[in-house]
C-alpha cells in the first residue's frame, strides 16, 4: 500500500474534491436513498425510480473511492484523528437507527428534522462555520412534513429527501471555502 508522503499528486487532488463535496455527496445520497423509498411506496410503476436508483450509485462510488483512499494511510495518525466529529456522527448515525425503527409514530419525521438539524449546527459549531441551510432545511423538512396526511413512514421519507437536497445545498455553499483554503495550504 501506499504510505501518505508517497502518494502522487492525484490522490492529494482527489482527497481535496472529496472534501470539498462532502457534504455534497452525503445530500445526495440521504435523499436519493429516502427517495427511492418514497418512491416505491406512493407511485410503485414510476419512470423515476431508475433515475433515483442511479443517482444514489452515483453517490456511493465517491464514499467508496474515498474510503480506499484513506485505507492506503491506515491507521490514522492521532494529530489528524478528530474524535469529537466522529463521536457526534456516530450518535447522529445511532438516532437515525432508532428513529428508523420507531418510524410508524407520528413524531418521528420532526424528530428526524430536529436531530438532524442540531447535528450540523453543532458541526458547524465544531469547524468554526454556520452550516445555515443545512439547519433550517432539517428543521423545516421535519416540521413541514407533520402537516401532510400521509402514513408516517411516507413523511419520514420526504423529511429525508428535503433535508438530504437542503444538505446538497449547503455542500455547493461550502464548496468554494474548501477550494480556497487548499490553495492557501500548497
Amino acid at each position: 500500500m501506499l504510505e501518505s508522503g508517497t502518494q502522487g499528486p492525484w490522490v492529494r487532488w482527489l482527497r481535496i474534491n472529496l472534501a470539498a463535496g462532502r457534504w455534497i455527496i452525503l445530500g445526495i445520497l440521504i435523499a436519493s436513498i429516502t427517495g427511492k423509498q418514497l418512491l416505491s411506496e406512493r407511485l410503485p410503476h414510476s419512470p423515476w425510480q431508475r433515475a433515483v436508483a442511479v443517482a444514489e450509485l452515483l453517490a456511493l462510488l465517491p464514499i467508496i473511492i474515498g474510503g480506499l483512499i484513506s485505507m492506503a494511510s491506515w491507521p490514522p495518525s492521532l494529530e489528524t484523528s478528530n474524535s469529537g466529529e466522529e463521536a457526534l456522527q456516530f450518535l447522529w448515525f445511532l438516532s437515525w437507527g432508532v428513529l428508523m425503527f420507531l418510524r410508524k409514530h407520528e413524531w418521528t419525521s420532526l424528530a428526524l428534522g430536529v436531530i438532524t438539524g442540531l447535528y450540523f449546527w453543532m458541526i458547524g459549531r465544531m469547524h468554526q462555520r454556520r452550516y445555515l441551510v443545512a439547519v433550517v432545511g432539517w428543521i423545516l423538512a421535519g416540521f413541514a412534513v407533520y402537516f401532510l396526511r400521509w402514513p408516517n413512514e411516507q413523511r419520514l421519507m420526504l423529511s429525508g429527501v428535503a433535508g438530504g437536497l437542503a444538505t446538497a445545498v449547503q455542500g455547493a455553499w461550502e464548496m468554494p471555502r474548501w477550494y480556497e483554503m487548499s490553495s492557501r495550504s500548497r
